[in-house]
């Protein structure tokens, strides 16, 4: 078990500091506000809370959130605390981030690792052999999804996922008041370990009815004991109580006449029936899989029938991992098939999520510009393609597996895990460990370089460091601003402009000229067709030589109101010739084009051995060591 810990520690070092998501940013963001002494977020003030908005977790969440911040905080090094205030736009421009994204995921490392030594720890519990506990929590660990939430993207739904893993360890061992404590605080994480509490009970043959009537009471108590010191503060209320269940009722079957009938409900109510018709044939030594299977159904029942999150897939996976382990061997062709159903059609509605950062956006420390891509669903959309089709194909194909799992369940009986898919052999073991080794270090540094290098080839533009604005103010005379060209190629900017209440219809005019007094861009634009706070793009003829030479962007309003004029994104606070804009290139094409991301590829490769060479220096020890 130790070797398969310390080749999952391999695997997330590798894969944390090339891949980047805002996501826990926010969260470590709300934690160190004042430099981390602000203890009761939900009497933060409205402008520490400006960039952010208020905190909306239950307590236990923001006290992790607080722990995870001081240890991150020494990883992340000089330049951290700044950074997690800074603008989600502005993360692509720095050259620590490869360092400050390894910080953030480096906690949900740990808790990843500790929900797989849980994991192995309930199989012993459920009378696994040594293997077939290593083969569960592998499961976990090396899982898709699990890499893609945790050490990718870097998620913290594991956190509640340890809780609730951990009270089900001591369920087991009928330790009602660490079980029960443990409910509790997960529930304070995240809600969902409570909504999985009653269902794990449901099907629990070794306490008596008193027992698991305390048991849940407890834990329902204990969570509220972790509200009570916020409860009356408005803010707490507003922003924790708000965040209901109402997921259960969105999916529905129009009868007309304003009547519907709810899925989910049904389907809740199907699984407990049928919990309560198997529960007179579950023999006392099979209960954990028991547990595993109707929970691993709720999970089903409330992603398969939802819109989701892509992280929100890691609740399936410690109870989908010991249901997987008690599968018949004859099985495996049918359970692998609908397991890669699943997987795919989970893919496929990332895919198709309106949001580059859960695709290319991911490898931004490899190449800072993959932000400023469209999201696949845009470029889909652009082709011509029925992207909702298609997205709602993937949720039809989930709600069908759910179905199908459902139908398993009700059927299925629990085998002898000496009949299951869990007995397996470490076939590697016959190759001597030291090739294993070179192979193993050799595949995944050159996965690395090939990674950074297809990055760099992706035809992004290059464009200049995204401004961080501070203010917008209306402007209704001309103003002006010069700049210098960053690299050759020059060929758009793009402005950033508000129209507060949508109602400007003045017109303007963009006007950009080089040193030499050359006109390279003149368009007139309407307010119509600007937004709230919005990046509107010009394209001008393609600047060959723009490197180093100077240009001057003139802004000229021709007919306005003043009763609504346009406002302009600053810079600086009300200085109006500080005004925000990004500047677009064009990468060298042909043979020079090679040599571009060659060049591009060594220097973000060894940005990242600058970065986190601790990390670099740990890899191959680790995998030494796990083999």
């Amino acid at each position: 078990m130790k070797k398969l810990l310390i080749f999952a520690t391999f695997v997330y070092f590798l894969l944390a500091p090339i891949t980047y998501h805002p996501d826990n940013k926010l969260v470590l963001n709300w934690a160190s506000i004042n430099n981390g002494t602000n203890w009761n977020i939900w009497n933060a003030t409205a402008d520490e809370l400006k960039d952010v908005g208020q905190f909306n977790y239950p307590p236990v969440h923001f006290y992790l959130d607080k722990l995870q911040y001081f240890i991150t905080k020494p990883i992340g090094g000089s330049g951290f605390y700044e950074w997690l205030s800074t603008p989600n736009s502005t993360d692509q421009n720095q050259d620590s981030l490869p360092r400050f994204t390894f910080a953030i995921k480096f906690p949900l490392m740990l808790f990843s690792l500790l929900a797989g030594y849980l994991l192995y720890l309930l199989a012993k519990q459920s009378k696994a052999t040594e293997k077939q506990a290593i083969f569960v929590s592998a499961l976990w660990l090396l899982n898709p999804i699990t890499l893609y939430s945790i050490p990718v993207m870097g998620q913290n739904d594991v956190m509640a996922i340890v809780f609730f893993l951990a009270a089900w360890l001591f369920l087991n061992k009928k330790k009602l008041f660490y079980s029960a404590l443990l409910f509790g605080l997960g529930a304070s994480i995240k809600m969902f370990p409570l909504l999985w509490l009653p269902f794990l009970l449901l099907v629990e043959k070794r306490l008596s009815l008193k027992e698991k009537l305390v048991t849940f009471g407890s834990s329902v108590l204990v969570y509220i004991a972790t509200l009570l010191p916020f409860i009356s503060n408005p803010a707490f209320r507003a922003a924790v109580f708000e965040r209901g269940i109402d997921r259960l009722f969105i999916a529905r079957i129009d009868l007309g006449f304003e009547d519907k009938i709810l899925i989910v409900p049904i389907l809740l109510m199907l699984l407990v029936a049928g919990a309560v018709h198997k529960y007179k044939t579950i023999e006392t030594k099979k209960v954990m899989i028991h547990q595993a299977s109707i929970l691993l159904l709720l999970n089903m029942i409330f992603l398969f029938f939802n819109h989701f999150h892509p992280q929100w897939f890691t609740w399936l996976l410690p109870f989908w991992a010991l249901w997987f382990l008690n599968q018949k061997k004859e099985n495996l062709v049918w359970v692998l098939l609908t397991n890669g159903i699943v997987l795919g059609a989970w893919a496929l509605i990332i895919l198709l999520f309106n949001d580059t950062a859960l695709t290319a956006g991911l490898l931004t420390p490899l190449n800072a510009f993959l932000m400023t891509l469209p999201s696949m669903r845009e470029l889909l959309l652009s082709q011509g393609v029925d992207v909702k089709t298609f997205n709602n194909y993937g949720h039809t194909l989930l709600a069908g597996m759910g179905i199908l799992y459902f139908s398993y369940w009700f059927k299925s009986q629990e085998v002898s895990l000496r009949h299951s898919i869990g007995e397996f052999r470490y076939f590697w073991k016959k190759i001597p460990k030291l090739v294993l080794y070179i192979s193993i270090l050799a595949i995944s540094f050159t996965s690395i370089l090939m990674l950074t290098f297809i990055a760099n080839a992706i035809p992004t533009p290059i464009a200049s460091n995204n401004p961080v604005v501070v203010d917008y103010e209306p402007f209704v005379s001309t103003i002006e601003q010069t700049f210098i060209g960053q690299t050759n190629g020059l060929y758009r900017i793009d402005l950033y402009l508000s129209d507060i209440d949508l109602q400007n219809t003045d017109t303007y005019r963009v006007q950009m000229m080089s040193e030499d007094g050359t006109l390279v861009l003149d368009q007139v634009f309407s307010g119509i067709n600007i937004g709230y706070k919005s990046e509107i793009r010009f394209d001008l003829r393609s600047q060959g030589n723009s490197m180093n030479q100077p240009y001057t962007i003139k802004l000229i309003p021709l007919e306005i109101t003043e009763e609504d004029p346009l406002e302009i994104a600053l810079t600086e606070s009300d200085r109006l010739e500080s005004f925000a804009f990004r500047s677009f290139y064009k990468k060298p094409r042909g043979n020079k084009y090679l040599g571009y991301v060659l060049t591009e590829t060594l220097q973000q490769d060894f940005n990242i051995l600058k970065q986190v060479p601790i990390v670099i220096i740990a890899l191959p020890i680790l995998l030494w060591l796990a083999l």
